[in-house]
């Protein structure tokens, strides 16, 4: 895992902090990126511990940084992609050993979209 996420220019300049990945007491482990959005105006990033993987996104140009609610108590959760546009996440939540769902979820806020329910290693083509 990564310790801390940093975005730079090609040239190595520029460099600034996006992310420590030992922000959280709970997250040990890092943060890891997941994908740019196609456009290039978001990151999608994971907080990453033991069994899980939360998805949490970052402005390029702001730095802004968007923590997604995911899983419900008790889940686990996963970040799988980023939209073209960087305005929508997949993700994965569900228990250690049980059935997963695969949601939508708006990086504006609200309430996530389930896609399919009893499904996990979601990709997207869109």
């Amino acid at each position: 895992m990564i310790r801390d996420l940093r975005l730079m220019r090609p040239d190595g300049s520029g460099k600034r902090l996006l992310a420590d990945g030992y922000d959280k007491p709970s997250n040990k482990m890092g943060i890891e990126a997941v994908a740019f959005s196609r456009d290039g105006t978001r990151l999608l990033a994971c907080l990453a511990s033991e069994f899980e993987c939360s998805p949490v996104a970052f402005g390029i140009s702001d730095g802004r940084r968007y923590v997604l609610r995911v899983g419900r108590h008790n889940e686990l959760t996963f970040a799988v992609a980023i939209s073209r546009d960087g305005t929508e996440v997949l993700a994965e939540a569900g228990r250690l050993e049980g059935p997963h769902r695969v949601l939508v979820v708006p990086l504006a806020g609200g309430e996530p979209r389930v896609l399919v329910r009893n499904a996990d290693h979601a990709s997207w083509s869109r």
